[in-house]
């Protein structure tokens, strides 16, 4: 299927535009004639545009305006053109308009989104399916919109954490390699007219400056043939399986990645729960949240254990994944009928640790690239300086 952009008039002579998705030219010319639209200008858009990822943001006001939209009393079809029409991102408006024919066209609003997986991830499209199934359509998109809303805090959260090591890291790296390919030479060139024995540390930058200035386009070239060979490596399925085991093994990382694992694992289950998705439904909706085939085993350990009759509390004492607190707030939720808000509490409670862990992890790591750079620049200036001190110096006596 492809998507055309169109320009014509309507039955009422006004002017109209758009898109509309068709296996051909012809197709999408027929379909448009039905509607009573005079076509004077029909191409076949890039396909790229619907290969671009969407941003969160773009994600969550739709979703929002889909929920204000059900929530009035608008069916999903009119909800859908409506949402499509507020949207103000030209790309994201594309697609929702190619979803919107898509549904009406007859195909179910799940499949629909699944076309699209740079814009809808499986996450949504689980939950959306299982509303169409359920007939809770308004109330899946109630939890997404709460759900989509976590997640942006989350991230701005990270991002602002993280923005200042990250730029002071940038800045080094810049001052470091202006410093070895502008600054040193010039002191070089100096020294080269220097009859007296240089000292130790600044015949060995020196000696690195040449290195840099004599191989700088080797130096580029092997930089970026390590770039290329390190992004295929680390995108291959045998290191990712290595990657996905270490970091349930090596201490400290453990922890973290399995509370990230934990809190959006508890989330979703939440949001479907919510939702009114049966516990089992959920559990395998929430096991293709990884792709870490050891953390999915573990689910499908407790999905196979609440199949045979246990208890979803019952079936996580023992397992290596979840702890103490996830056991026992999930027995009150079952013993409450809420694992809903047990998971919602659970998702609470991970986040403010994440949250916490992170900002320790920049007040740390703040200093300490301070520091580092710091020597780095020291002991830099200290060697280039010391000659000339030195030189200083012996024109005295």
């Amino acid at each position: 299927m492809s998507l055309y952009k169109y320009k014509g008039y309507n039955k009422k002579g006004e002017k109209v535009e758009g898109t509309v998705e068709s296996t051909n030219e012809q197709q999408a010319l027929n379909d448009l004639n039905r509607k009573e639209i005079t076509i004077y200008e029909i191409k076949e858009e890039i396909a790229t545009i619907f290969s671009k990822r969407a941003s969160l943001k773009d994600i969550y006001i739709f979703t929002k305006n889909m929920n204000t939209l059900l929530k009035s009393g608008m069916n999903l079809g009119e909800s859908l053109e409506t949402a499509t029409n507020l949207t103000k991102n030209k790309y994201a408006r594309k697609v929702y308009d190619a979803i919107y024919e898509k549904v009406r066209k007859g195909e179910s609003f799940s499949i629909a989104l699944s076309s699209y997986p740079g814009y809808f991830d499986q996450r949504y499209i689980s939950m959306i399916k299982a509303g169409e199934e359920g007939g809770f359509i308004k109330a899946v998109f109630e939890e997404l919109k709460k759900t989509i809303y976590e997640k942006m805090n989350f991230r701005k959260f990270i991002i602002s954490t993280l923005t200042y090591p990250v730029i002071l890291i940038f800045v080094g790296i810049i001052s470091v390699a202006v410093m070895f390919g502008y600054v040193l030479p010039r002191f070089k060139q100096i020294y080269d007219n220097y009859g007296q024995k240089l000292p130790k540390i600044t015949s060995v930058i020196i000696d690195l400056v040449n290195l840099f200035e004599k191989n700088i386009i080797s130096i580029f070239a092997v930089s970026m043939i390590f770039i290329v060979l390190s992004y295929i490596f680390f995108n291959s399925e045998f290191l990712k399986r290595k990657v996905y085991k270490y970091l349930l093994i090596i201490p400290f990382v453990n922890k973290s990645y399995r509370k990230f694992f934990l809190y959006n694992f508890s989330s979703m289950m939440s949001g479907l729960l919510n939702s009114k998705v049966s516990l089992i439904k959920s559990l395998e909706i929430s096991k293709t949240l990884t792709k870490n085939q050891y953390l999915k085993n573990e689910v499908e350990k407790i999905i196979t254990k609440v199949v045979n009759g246990n208890k979803l509390s019952e079936s996580l004492n023992g397992n290596f994944l979840y702890d103490n607190l996830f056991f026992q707030l999930l027995k009150v939720g079952e013993n409450s009928g809420d694992l809903g808000l047990s998971f919602a509490d659970l998702s609470d409670t991970l986040n403010d640790e994440l949250k916490s862990n992170i900002a320790i992890f920049s007040k740390v790591f703040e200093p300490l690239v301070i520091i580092i750079i710091g020597i780095i620049f020291g002991v830099l200036i200290y060697a280039m300086l010391i000659p000339i001190i030195n030189l200083a110096g012996i024109e005295k006596l």
